[in-house]
């Protein structure tokens, strides 16, 4: 089977937009990259048409059917599961060299809503930008390491 390469970047765009319920696919022949919603992997697994599935596209379930069909052609890309973001949010905030900022963010992603508190926190220390920087980052990371343990070739 020939291997086509794919985009770290479009590899990580495809990671952001992740979500419960939803799972993105590598067609590894064509380097295709594509999301499949629990109800297209439903109506793909029972036949149904495209048109009767709410929101459902006929491209979705019509590669959900091919990932049925041909399983060896597809790699699975890093789930939300995969992807640790509170790990992330830690080593930014180990990252920062203000002291303070660091035991604040801390301090922050420490019991329930941690994400929404370090959300808020970023904020409030007019430090978003850092942030998404060293999230893509670490997402970026994430996708090479994926595409090294699944023989995927990339390019930056």
């Amino acid at each position: 089977m020939e291997k086509a390469s794919v985009r770290i970047s479009d590899i990580v765009d495809e990671m952001e937009s992740l979500g419960d319920g939803r799972e993105s696919y590598l067609n590894r022949v064509t380097g295709e990259l594509f999301m499949i919603t629990d109800e297209e992997w439903r109506a793909a697994e029972d036949g149904e048409s495209p048109g009767r599935v709410p929101g459902g596209t006929r491209e979705a379930i019509e590669a959900a059917a091919d990932v049925l069909e041909n399983p060896e052609s597809y790699v699975s890309l890093p789930t939300r599961f995969d992807i640790n973001e509170y790990m992330i949010m830690e080593d930014f905030a180990h990252s920062r060299e203000d002291r303070k900022v660091s035991g604040e963010l801390l301090e922050a992603i420490n019991g329930r809503g941690a994400f929404r508190m370090f959300k808020l926190s970023i904020r409030r220390l007019e430090i978003e930008e850092p942030w998404f920087v060293f999230r893509r980052q670490a997402f970026e990371e994430t996708a090479r390491r994926w595409c090294r343990e699944n023989g995927i070739d990339y390019t930056e």
